[in-house]
């Protein structure tokens, strides 16, 4: 019976013990583990692994060497675990990886994590949407038109993989009060995270802020305290 697989698994927004169980128990079953260096904490795949694992950090791993370790897993009868940032389903592009898994024929299972937009709702000690709320929660990045979707009578999340100096405008543009109160959180559970509470108009200082380079989100609307 062969046990060529390979596991796609949310690394959750980076601290080592928020991963799942799921996701750890496939770590240790796995010959090779590939993970995002600057998006998933070492610790996560060092504290799980086998002592005889093949560990590809990706970077400075390539997307051709990532891509021939699934070729591996098949020729070879290997598992492979590669941890992507957050959860898989939300601001996460596997796309390529689960093109290769699929022509190759290899067994594959995608395993959910804990999201970075929970993380910065659990920092900010915030509900984002409740049961009994008739607001609605939009999930973006910066590439879409912001301008066109934001609903000031909404919660808006922007997922961004660096500083976006304009966003404030576009919010703006889209209908929210330069006092809609706003939440910036970058590296959520990770030694370095940095909350920032201000209103819209703010937000140009706040987001010029070089630490928020990456890993960060952009929460804009009700439910946040400033």
């Amino acid at each position: 019976m062969t046990r060529a697989k390979a596991w796609f698994l949310g690394g959750g927004p980076g601290a080592a013990d928020l991963l799942t169980v799921r996701a750890a128990r496939a770590i240790a079953e796995a010959d090779i583990i590939i993970w995002g260096a600057r998006l998933v904490m070492e610790e996560g795949v060092t504290e799980n692994a086998r002592p005889d694992a093949e560990l590809i950090p990706w970077p400075p791993a390539t997307m051709h060497q990532i891509l021939g370790a699934y070729s591996r897993a098949k020729a070879e009868d290997l598992v492979v675990a590669r941890l992507v940032t957050g959860d898989p389903a939300v601001y996460v592009d596997m796309s390529q990886e689960l093109d290769r898994v699929r022509e190759l024929g290899l067994d594959h299972e995608i395993v959910p994590g804990a999201g970075a937009l929970s993380a910065a709702a659990a920092l900010l000690g915030t509900e984002l949407v409740t049961a009994h709320s008739e607001r609605s929660l939009l999930i973006t990045s910066p590439k879409a038109p912001i301008e066109k979707l934001a609903n000031p009578g909404e919660v808006t999340a922007v997922f961004m993989s660096g500083r976006e100096p304009d966003l404030p405008e576009r919010l703006i543009a889209a209908g929210y009060p330069p006092s809609t109160r706003c939440a910036v959180i970058s590296h959520a559970t990770w030694p370095e995270e940095v909350v920032v509470q201000a209103e819209l108009g703010e937000l140009d200082s706040v987001l010029a802020d070089e630490r928020h380079d990456r890993q960060t989100i952009l929460l804009v609307g009700w439910g946040l305290s400033v």
